[in-house]
């Protein structure tokens, strides 16, 4: 009888990442006092050991999205600045107030208030504004004008 995956539903991302930067060399000690421990069924050290596999993979899969996230965002500023053909076949899309106030020379204030009166092209994610770089580039165009 296979069990069920619970830990996809509990940790995931970020949450993963600390625990696994924290626990994984205490953990990996547990494991190796309980499976010399007689007292402890083979099946419990078989299931922790189950469980700290699935964070760490939940770990490392968000490490590799923070990695290519973080990859795309370069991407984006080197395209902002020039560095980047903009007929490519996918360029990337999104950048961040303080990515475009330094491209634009001005303030993080000024941009999300670019982004308020829809001079820029934006959608709110939480308290951070991800703002489409196509836009960016219309609003360069336009000479700083209204919209």
């Amino acid at each position: 009888m296979s069990r069920p995956p619970l830990l996809g539903a509990f940790v995931s991302g970020s949450s993963a990442w600390i625990i696994w930067q924290v626990l994984h060399e205490p953990l990996r000690a547990r494991i190796r006092q309980l499976e010399v421990d007689p007292h402890v069924p083979g099946h419990v050290v078989r299931h922790l050991r189950g469980t700290a596999v699935e964070v760490e993979e939940a770990a490392r899969q968000y490490r590799e999205l923070v990695d290519r996230s973080r990859s795309e965002v370069a991407d984006s500023v080197e395209r902002l600045q020039g560095g980047v053909d903009t007929k490519s076949e996918n360029p990337p899309r999104w950048v961040d107030t303080s990515m475009v106030a330094a491209s634009l020379d001005c303030s993080e204030r000024l941009v999300t208030q670019l982004c308020l009166t829809g001079r820029l092209a934006a959608v709110k994610r939480g308290r951070s504004w991800l703002i489409d770089v196509d836009s960016v580039e219309d609003y360069r165009r336009r000479g700083f004008d209204a919209a």
